[in-house]
């Protein structure tokens, strides 16, 4: 956590993107307010179609890259991730899965810890993700 916070600090941003889909989202939201209120970063939610169906990049210099995945396998995301990397952002996978397409394709990996996920709602996941967050921003 540690390494994470200060590889951020020495990144200096102007601002963070959040990627998630569907409660791993719902966490990004809880990254975000935390981000604004806590280290006065402004934080945007990224909109993988605009990669994976508009075919476009995005300027990521200077800015902080989070995916947030339970299983770290949804090709958007990893795309995303990708090309935010390769696009100038430093990039971080908040992920229950340490080798999963996601966490590969980051800089940096915060594991969630969860254990084999079953609920549809990913329960555990979203909960720890959220705690990581904090954590995060704590730090």
């Amino acid at each position: 956590m540690a390494t994470v916070a200060d590889r951020i600090r020495k990144a200096n941003p102007r601002h963070v993107v959040i990627s998630g889909r569907g409660s791993s989202g719902n966490a990004g939201t809880l990254l975000r307010y935390l981000f604004e209120t806590r280290a006065g970063l402004l934080v945007s939610t990224s909109a993988p179609s605009v990669l994976t169906t508009y075919r476009q990049s995005i300027d990521m210099r200077d800015a902080v890259f989070i995916v947030v995945s339970q299983s770290g396998r949804s090709p958007d995301l990893v795309m995303g991730a990708q090309s935010a990397r390769k696009s100038g952002a430093l990039t971080i996978a908040i992920v229950n899965d340490l080798t999963s397409p996601v966490a590969l394709a980051c800089e940096l990996t915060l594991y969630v810890g969860a254990g084999l996920e079953q609920a549809v709602a990913a329960t555990k996941s979203v909960v720890l993700s959220m705690v990581i967050g904090a954590q995060l921003i704590a730090s």
